[in-house]
């Protein structure tokens, strides 16, 4: 036994095909420290206990309704993983976008960065305003991954959008990347 405590861990990983035959796998790891050796086979068993309920709490995301979906997203008590999760279903099944939102602007840059990132792939015109007001955000990398969401969204109010962050970017290279978009989507309109 080492001197306060001896840690025990589980690795799960979980296989899951689609109905489609794509295999999935999701990985976990839980850590559990015990202070006596007569506590290890407890440990271990809630170690793999918990590692395999995160696996399985992350795959029922895929199969969650959209609804459900959409509450994952919302919810601040959710598993952080299960959310990323959320975040990646959202954007495939293009579903939540104000819950989405609400990530955007979220004070953790990761979660941040992922939903503007699903705002794109969801597509919602609804969605450019937020983004734009993101395109002068303060956290690395942030204005660059908002502009690329609003020009993934398209359409005419996208190109005014860009033209705005053009007009007010910080750096050349975020102005120079607006412009760029915002011409590929005018270049791409059918009507010109």
């Amino acid at each position: 036994m080492q001197p306060g405590g001896t840690e025990f861990g589980a690795v799960v990983e979980l296989r899951v095909r689609d109905r489609e035959g794509r295999l999935e796998t999701f990985e976990t790891l839980d850590l559990v420290t015990t202070r006596t050796c007569e506590d290890a086979d407890l440990a271990w068993g809630l170690a793999a206990f918990r590692a395999a309920r995160q696996a399985a709490d992350v795959w029922g995301v895929t199969v969650a309704t959209d609804r459900d979906l959409c509450r994952l997203i919302g919810d601040d008590l959710t598993a952080r993983a299960v959310r990323m999760r959320a975040l990646e279903e959202a954007a495939i099944r293009k579903k939540c976008p104000s819950e989405v939102e609400g990530l955007a602007t979220s004070s953790d840059e990761e979660f941040a960065l992922r939903a503007v990132g699903s705002l794109g792939r969801i597509g919602a015109a609804e969605s450019i305003r937020t983004l734009g007001r993101l395109t002068l955000s303060s956290y690395p990398g942030m204005p660059w991954a908002a502009t690329h969401a609003i020009a993934d969204i398209g359409g005419p109010d996208a190109a005014r959008a860009l033209d705005i962050v053009a007009a007010q970017a910080d750096t050349i290279e975020l102005r120079v990347e607006a412009e760029k978009l915002a011409d590929g989507i005018r270049d791409a309109r059918p009507d010109r």
